[in-house]
C-alpha cells in the first residue's frame, strides 16, 4: 500500500488496485510505513563517511564540467500542504501564494540525497533555511571535505560558491558556465524525484505532520533506489582522483567574495 501510494500519490487508486481494504485502513497503513521509513532517514541520507568516498564524490562533480572541489549541490523546493491553522497559516504561504514547506536538499553528482531539511515553512527564504540548518554547521566546522554550490538565492561563503551576477571578465564567464553545468544535477534531481514519487505532488491533501513523514520516506526510498542502481559501478570504485579536482583552501580571515575571486584566478584563468 505504502509503495503504491508513494508512486501514485492517490489513495483512491491504491484502494482500487488493492481491493478489500477501506480508506481508513489504507491511510493508517500508509502512515505507519512512512513514519517507519522516515525513522531511517539518518541511516540512508548522509554525506560520505570516509575520506576516499568524499574524494570520489568530488571527482565525480569535477568530471561534469571541470569545476573543482564540489562536495554537493544545494537548493530548495516547495512541497504543498493544507493550511495548518488559521492562527499560523500565513507563515506557510509562499511567494507563489499557496501553503507549503520549504525543503532544503543537498545532492551528489548522481542525484543521491546527502542532506535534507524539512523544518521550514514556505514563507522562509532558501538562504534562511540554509543559515538555520545543520548543513551550514557541518561545513563551517569542516566535518565534510569540499565545497557547496548554490544559486544566487544563497550568500557566498568560503565553503559555498554562487555564480557572479555581473561578469567582468572571461574568467568569470567561464566560472559561471561551469558552475551552472555542475549545479544542474540539483535541478535534474528535483524533476526525477517528484516524477518517481507522485505523493510529493499530492501532499496538498495532507496535513503538515503527514507531509513531513512522506517527504522523508521518499528521500529514504530514493537513496535506496540510487544505491541499488550503482552498487556494482566499477568505474566509481576504481575512479582515480586528480589533483585538479581539489579546490584551494581558504586563507584565515578571507571573506566569501574574496575566496571566490581567488578561486577563479586559480582554476579558471584562460
Amino acid at each position: 500500500m505504502a509503495l503504491r501510494f508513494c508512486a501514485t500519490g492517490h489513495i483512491q487508486q491504491v484502494i482500487g488496485d488493492l481491493r478489500g481494504f477501506s480508506q481508513p485502513t489504507a491511510c493508517r497503513c500508509i502512515n505507519k510505513v512512512c513514519r517507519a521509513l522516515a525513522g531511517l532517514l539518518h541511516e540512508f541520507v548522509q554525506f560520505p563517511s570516509t575520506r576516499r568516498e568524499q574524494l570520489v564524490n568530488i571527482q565525480q562533480f569535477y568530471n561534469i564540467a571541470g569545476f573543482p572541489g564540489v562536495a554537493a549541490g544545494i537548493d530548495g523546493t516547495h512541497i504543498e500542504i493544507i493550511c495548518p491553522t488559521r492562527q499560523y497559516g500565513e507563515i506557510f504561504r509562499n511567494r507563489k501564494g499557496y501553503f507549503s514547506i520549504n525543503v532544503l536538499v543537498a545532492v551528489d553528482a548522481r542525484g543521491k540525497i546527502l542532506f535534507i531539511d524539512v523544518r521550514h515553512p514556505g514563507r522562509v527564504h532558501d538562504s534562511t533555511c540554509f543559515d538555520r540548518s545543520a548543513l551550514k554547521v557541518m561545513f563551517e566546522e569542516h566535518l565534510v571535505e569540499g565545497l557547496l554550490i548554490g544559486d544566487n538565492g544563497y550568500a557566498n561563503y568560503t565553503y559555498l560558491l554562487t555564480p557572479f551576477v555581473i561578469k567582468t571578465c572571461e574568467e568569470e564567464v567561464l566560472y559561471n558556465d561551469c558552475h551552472i553545468a555542475t549545479r544542474n544535477c540539483v535541478e535534474r534531481f528535483f524533476g526525477r524525484w517528484k516524477k518517481k514519487f507522485g505523493c510529493l505532488k499530492t501532499c496538498r491533501h495532507n496535513h503538515i505532520d503527514n507531509t513531513i513523514s512522506i517527504v522523508c520516506a521518499s528521500a529514504v526510498l530514493w537513496n535506496i533506489h540510487i544505491n541499488l542502481n550503482h552498487s556494482n559501478d566499477h568505474d566509481i570504485q576504481n575512479l582515480i582522483i586528480e589533483d585538479e579536482a581539489m579546490a584551494i583552501p581558504p586563507l584565515p580571515g578571507m571573506s566569501g567574495l574574496q575566496y571566490r575571486l581567488a578561486f577563479v584566478r586559480e582554476h579558471f584563468t584562460l
